[in-house]
């Protein structure tokens, strides 16, 4: 029980940078697997979406638009990563993190007026 309990110690310790939220710039993208940018992709897509009890009402109105649109869309985590990828053909942007919510708003675009 202690070996185990040692493994899974050191296993869940050893995060990587995508693991622990840090993708800093589209060389960190470009270097994680599918399945992990599938799962980044819908994290920020949760905190696009999900309310928080200090939203501005304006703030509220945003997020329901990318819901319903997301929904009416049948937005997939392979779209929101194809999503990002686009964002990054833009080279100017491949110093920053993924740029989701800018993807969204052209996608999305009365979610942003």
């Amino acid at each position: 029980m202690t070996k185990l309990l040692l493994i899974l110690s050191v296993t869940f310790g050893l995060a990587t940078a995508a693991q622990a939220g840090f993708i800093n710039n589209k060389s960190t993208w470009d270097s994680l697997s599918w399945e992990v940018k599938q799962g980044y992709a819908m994290g920020k897509f949760d905190d696009l979406v999900m309310g928080s009890y200090n939203d501005g009402a304006r703030e509220k109105r945003r997020k329901e638009a990318f819901r319903e649109c997301a929904y009416r869309i049948k937005l997939t985590a392979q779209d929101m990563v194809e999503i990002i990828n686009t964002e990054y053909k833009d080279l100017a942007s491949w110093q920053f993190p993924p740029l989701l919510m800018k993807g969204l708003c052209t996608v999305c675009s009365p979610a942003c007026d």
